[in-house]
């Protein structure tokens, strides 16, 4: 897969018209799940009207949805301690967060990722319920178990997913597993990918990938560099 910026869907929204999509008529807003740290050029819907240029310590709630524009990055920490950075013209949704330290069984964190680059870590939930933390994608979902990933959604949602070492926890077992298409491949290896090349198409065999490409990717989800070995 090319490593290109890739021109989403959402490609439209520039830094003069990003557009906060208004609460539903008589609908609550969803509890609060976590905080942006630090976002540029970026808006979300529907607490965070109106769209700002710069933004830090603006909290997120469930149900909302996130976009950055041409230019732009989001990191957002959760309750549980995970955290979620994106780049570029990016958007996802934070479909569920439920952090429950005394009912493992309760604990739930969903996102749904429509286009662009992000890098998850892991906190909590993956620790008390790691069955119920799943990243959501167009073409594929990302289970995960005490991991740090980094994954592109492109224009034609194909998308490509690396593990990476889980920061404070190097040499402790941690994997993804990636189902499209009704097939799954697990990949259990810090710098080791897999990618879904489209429509239909299974996840592609884990195979390691070069350090050059990581530090792309790290980059196009507005993330440092420097966490790649």
């Amino acid at each position: 897969m090319m490593l290109e910026r890739p021109k989403f869907l959402i490609v439209a929204v520039t830094a003069s018209c990003l557009m906060s999509a208004p609460a539903l008529a008589g609908t609550e807003p969803g509890p609060e799940i976590g905080t942006i740290l630090v976002a540029e050029q970026a808006a979300g819907s529907p607490t965070m009207a109106p769209p700002m240029s710069k933004m830090k310590d603006k909290m997120v709630r469930k149900g909302e949805r996130l976009i950055t524009g041409p230019f732009g990055r989001m990191h957002v920490k959760f309750k549980d301690g995970s955290e979620i950075s994106i780049g570029a013209e990016a958007e996802l949704t934070l479909d569920d967060l439920i952090f429950s330290p005394d009912d493992a069984a309760a604990n739930r964190f969903e996102v749904s990722v429509v286009g662009g680059a992000f890098r998850y870590v892991s906190g909590g939930i993956a620790k008390l319920n790691r069955q119920q933390v799943t990243l959501r994608t167009p073409l594929a979902s990302i289970g995960i178990r005490g991991t740090h990933v980094l994954a592109i959604v492109d224009q034609n949602y194909a998308g490509c997913i690396v593990l990476l070492e889980t920061p404070g926890a190097k040499g402790k077992p941690s994997s993804i597993t990636v189902t499209a298409n009704g097939k799954s491949v697990t990949v259990d290896k810090p710098g080791w990918g897999t990618e879904v090349k489209g429509r239909g198409m299974a996840p592609t065999k884990p195979r390691t990938w070069s350090r050059e490409r990581i530090i792309k990717m790290l980059q196009m989800a507005g993330s440092d560099p420097n966490l790649v070995d």
